[in-house]
């Protein structure tokens, strides 16, 4: 299961699903039609969808149909890339942001498949994120090896909580934040 409880992948080929509780729908489902690679990052986008993130791209899963396709165009990540990310979440049906462990943020706007890192140069505190949540506001929340990290997107701004602010520690892995 992810940090979102939403996937459990038995193998590449064979996959369970999670409601959005983490409650397991024990019903086993094949690869969805249309989709090519592997799951890297999955979040749910309604009762019966999901967003996919992998080496191509983020794609749109209809579990009741079994079937994906690919919302972004011409992207492709490397394998370096792939093997850092931890997290995912979709703003708005808009925005995908995928926290990473050393590259920051990945940004991949939906609508227009245009790719942006976060970076230190951007304000981030570190780029070594375990996690990362939304809040009903909309701003982002990371565990990081230097404290929480909270990011509004629609402000471009950072705030880092760390011990100076009463956190028990600078380190939060998976799941902390």
């Amino acid at each position: 299961l992810n940090a979102a409880h939403e996937l459990l992948v038995l193998d590449q080929s064979m996959i369970r699903i999670a409601d959005s509780n983490g409650v397991l729908r024990f019903n086993e489902l094949e690869k969805p039609k249309g989709f090519k690679g592997d799951f890297r990052a999955v979040v749910r986008k309604s009762p019966s969808e999901s967003y996919i993130f992998n080496q191509d791209g983020v794609w749109v899963w209809n579990e009741s149909k079994n079937e994906a396709h690919l919302v972004t165009k011409n992207l492709k990540f490397d394998e370096d890339q792939l093997t850092q990310l931890t997290a995912m979440v979709v703003l708005n049906d808009k925005y995908a942001y995928i926290a990473t462990y050393g590259n920051g943020i990945i940004t991949i706007n939906l609508e227009n498949s245009e790719t942006k890192f976060i970076t230190l140069k951007d304000g981030i505190a570190s780029q070594y994120l375990y996690s990362i949540y939304k809040d009903k506001s909309n701003r982002l929340w990371m565990s990081s090896n230097f404290g929480i990290i909270r990011y509004d997107p629609a402000a471009n701004t950072f705030r880092t909580y760390t011990t100076a602010d009463g956190t028990q520690n600078f380190e939060y892995n998976s799941s902390c934040s």
